[in-house]
């Protein structure tokens, strides 16, 4: 079996294949996204057209590697000749804004739930002079979180960019410097080279870094490039009448938190086959969780807590006496 298993991993996978990345987050059926060297330097090529790195800009690393952001944030730096600090210290923690200053780090990545912690912060306090631009990905930012952190930009003159994307777009799709226009509900505009368009209210986006497809067993590792340069991205969207665009609904029901892709199917059928009678809203702040009233509200939280590895602190939990909901 090992021999007739290692004679079909060299033989028949596609070489093609230069990557693979998790996704579909914490739950239960999580699946590898194929990318190839193509799709890596079209998005890393497209990134800098906006972002203009080069030579002279030093970012500072704050998220993991493996995940698909973190990794193209590593890969632009390093195509444009650009510094990487690599980092282990959280942007709550006073030594990393003692590293951003002592190395006079230009720019640095976000995910909406490190933006509430810059909020809670009060993050202007800590910027210096040598800041060029911020940037945010990885799933709905709150509202009043984003405002406080444009306004905190536009006052300092530090460009921040709000970027929609996913891992199977090796990851961007589409940008917005939101200190330069009031469309800050906007995912914004496609990438240079990429294209979106809105197809039975759904946004669809075409472009070279559209992954190959998706790996689920080592038998997908033996396609070709399956989504042809276009990808279907679950979110509901609208394009406004200067090209923008915004997203207004998903049509599967998944959550983005900490930048991962959360399946509210797969936690609710997980509950329910503990017993517990729930409904998941989706919601990119909590896990938005309404239950039958006679369960406890703890038991349910610690459940999640150690079957996923979400903080109880993102657990949101309503109790509801009628039992409409649940039919």
């Amino acid at each position: 079996t090992l021999i007739k298993l290692k004679s079909l991993i060299n033989n028949q996978i596609n070489d093609e294949n230069a990557i693979l990345l998790t996704t579909s987050g914490t739950t239960s059926n999580p699946k590898f996204v194929r990318i190839s060297k193509k799709n890596i330097f079209e998005n890393t090529y497209q990134i800098q057209k906006y972002l203009k790195i080069n030579q002279k800009q030093k970012t500072i690393t704050t998220l993991p590697m493996a995940y698909s952001y973190g990794l193209s944030i590593i890969n632009t730096h390093l195509e444009f000749g650009a510094k990487i600090y690599l980092n282990e210290v959280s942007p709550v923690n006073v030594k990393f804004w003692q590293i951003v200053k002592n190395q006079k780090i230009t720019n640095f990545s976000t995910v909406p739930q490190i933006c509430d912690f810059l909020k809670r912060i009060k993050f202007e306090k800590f910027l210096t002079k040598n800041i060029k631009y911020l940037a945010v990905a990885g799933g709905r930012t709150n509202f009043e979180t984003l405002k406080y952190i444009n306004n905190v930009c536009k006052f300092n003159k530090i460009n921040f960019f709000v970027m929609y994307g996913q891992t199977e777009a090796s990851p961007r799709m589409s940008y917005i410097d939101v200190t330069k226009n009031n469309k800050i509900k906007s995912i914004g505009k496609p990438l240079v080279g990429g294209k979106m368009k809105i197809i039975n209210n759904e946004i669809v986006y075409f472009g070279k870094n559209v992954s190959l497809g998706y790996a689920k067993d080592i038998r997908d590792l033996y396609l070709g490039d399956i989504n042809k340069g276009k990808l279907y991205t679950g979110d509901y969207g609208k394009k406004d009448n200067e090209g923008f665009f915004y997203i207004t609904g998903r049509k599967k029901r998944i959550s983005k938190l900490f930048g991962l892709r959360i399946n509210l199917d797969d936690i609710e059928l997980s509950l329910n086959k503990r017993g517990y009678k729930v409904f998941l809203n989706i919601n990119d702040e909590k896990i938005d969780i309404v239950y039958d009233h006679k369960y406890n509200e703890n038991s349910i939280k610690n459940y999640i807590r150690k079957k996923y590895n979400i903080n109880e602190n993102y657990i949101s939990c309503t109790k509801k006496i009628t039992k409409n909901i649940f039919k």
